[in-house]
């Protein structure tokens, strides 16, 4: 491997594993608490996912684990990830819900190559198509160590395939609301209920060793993983912590990134700027409008300031956007910023998880993105549009636990990854229509009095007679501020 830090994909990053922190697992244990778990529907506040009412310290953590490590492999759900142009937050979101569905269901889960509906060939993968495994397991370390079944290879659909298809054997039902009817004799017109389409998943199919699925079909049963519940957020962050485990090459990319340019663990701010004409569009339909360059630059200015944190890690796909950031960092001479961001092609439209056909962009860009979310993850501030889920996706890897004043922070056990320090945010929006950007502090690595300098400093300077900004904020609800009598009144504060 280059030991540059310029931001590519080596030709086989499959065989860059560093997975250790599972080691210091007790399985055992970790097979008793699964068990345990799953013996009563009624230990779980949510119907279909792997929801637990018991709040735990490690977020379900070794328990996942375990359901992904068995000790024998006999039960898989087969996940096809066919959700182009979605970017990598999104589908992060998406296949955490889905393996909390897995350990559920008590089946292993995989993914595979998507298929072509017409020829039932296999087509390229979304996040790096030209190498194997053609999966996002090229960035990331191995869900399972469970390998693939030999019925993998068949065409879901195929007489000679013991693989049970989802769109296949779920679709076109009679109505009985449960999913166990016969098919109709005509689909044409024929719209399946929700209620029938699930019913056939966890229960016609429950017998069945393995299920074929694709990523899109989950999505489409949205209340598979929509609203989880106030439960869910510990497991969907030790879901993320699962799956998006990077691959040693990531993180040595990483570690040269960050030591070329300065940035150490909890010493720097990473803002990420999202702009492109597609994501405009997606805004627009809701709408809003991304957040304009002088949102970023002022919350930037104010957490500095706040912070004494000087190293900035910029995180942005656009050129334009780059070289007006690096300006108004240039120009503000008396904070002696240092920007790092990552040495890659860049392009004002988006060019990931399927936008691109040209493979190598792909690749890049995946790896981009890994190393990004790998560095960011580290870092003591962040500030991100809420628009996009980007931001969440951040937020899991760096340890967001929603439901904190419900229950103690989750800690991680010696040896495991840093599942969650404590984090506070605070969202701002100025203008007509326009999203909010995020600013989210690591309070193991910031006193508080930083997000309370910069929710000050922020109302103070946007607020004006007759102005459109408002901010909310959950940490000011529900936080006593170290020195409250420098908080002025809000324009407009809503809770989260």
């Amino acid at each position: 491997m280059s030991h540059d830090c310029r931001i590519a994909m080596p030709a086989r990053p499959a065989e860059f594993s560093s997975h250790h922190w599972h080691r210091t697992l007790d399985r055992n244990e970790s097979f008793r608490l699964l068990e345990y778990a799953l013996k009563s529907r009624y230990h779980f506040s949510h119907p279909l996912l792997f929801v637990h009412r018991v709040h735990r310290e490690d977020g379900w953590l070794p328990v996942i684990h375990a359901s992904q490590h068995p000790r024998a492999c006999h039960r898989y759900l087969l996940i096809e990830d066919d959700m182009q142009n979605t970017g990598l937050g999104f589908t992060g979101r998406m296949l955490a819900a889905v393996l909390l569905f897995a350990v559920r269901q008590r089946r292993v889960l995989l993914e595979v190559l998507a298929h072509d509906e017409r020829t039932g060939q296999p087509v390229p993968g979304r996040w790096c198509d030209d190498r194997p495994p053609y999966t996002l397991q090229c960035a990331y370390e191995a869900w399972t160590s469970c390998a693939l079944p030999d019925v993998a290879s068949f065409d879901a659909s195929s007489s000679v395939s013991s693989v049970a298809s989802y769109e296949v054997n779920c679709s076109c039902l009679e109505h009985n609301g449960g999913g166990q009817g016969r098919h109709v004799s005509n689909c044409t017109g024929h719209v399946d209920s929700f209620r029938d389409r699930v019913g056939c998943l966890v229960d016609a199919l429950r017998e069945e060793p393995v299920v074929r699925m694709r990523l899109s079909s989950f999505y489409k049963a949205q209340a598979l993983w929509t609203g989880p519940g106030p439960d869910a957020f510990a497991v969907l962050t030790a879901a993320h912590r699962l799956l998006f485990s990077p691959r040693r090459w990531v993180r040595e990319l990483a570690s040269c990134f960050m030591d070329r340019h300065g940035l150490t663990r909890g010493g720097f701010l990473s803002v990420h700027v999202r702009t492109s004409p597609q994501k405009e569009h997606e805004s627009n339909r809701g709408g809003k409008h991304m957040p304009e360059s002088k949102g970023y630059e002022q919350l930037t200015e104010l957490a500095v300031a706040a912070s004494g944190l000087r190293h900035v890690h910029l995180q942005t796909a656009a050129p334009h956007a780059l070289a007006s950031f690096r300006s108004w960092a240039a120009n503000l001479s008396s904070l002696s910023l240092r920007v790092a961001f990552t040495d890659n092609p860049r392009a004002e439209g988006d060019t990931w998880g399927g936008w691109s056909a040209d493979a190598d962009v792909t690749s890049t860009q995946t790896a981009v993105a890994a190393v990004n979310a790998y560095v960011a993850s580290q870092a003591a501030l962040l500030i991100s549009p809420t628009a996009s889920v980007w931001t969440p996706f951040l937020m899991h890897l760096m340890g967001y636990d929603p439901a904190r004043d419900r229950w103690p922070p989750i800690r991680a056990p010696p040896g495991m990854p840093w599942l969650s320090a404590e984090l506070d945010e605070c969202s701002y929006s100025c203008g007509p229509h326009q999203s909010y950007l995020k600013v989210v502090a690591r309070v193991a690595a910031l006193p508080t009095s930083v997000s309370a300098a910069v929710w000050n400093g922020t109302m103070a300077a946007l607020s004006h007679p007759g102005g459109s900004c408002q901010g909310k904020s959950r940490f000011f609800a529900n936080r006593t501020l170290d020195n409250p009598s420098h908080v002025i009144s809000p324009v407009d504060i809503r809770v989260l």
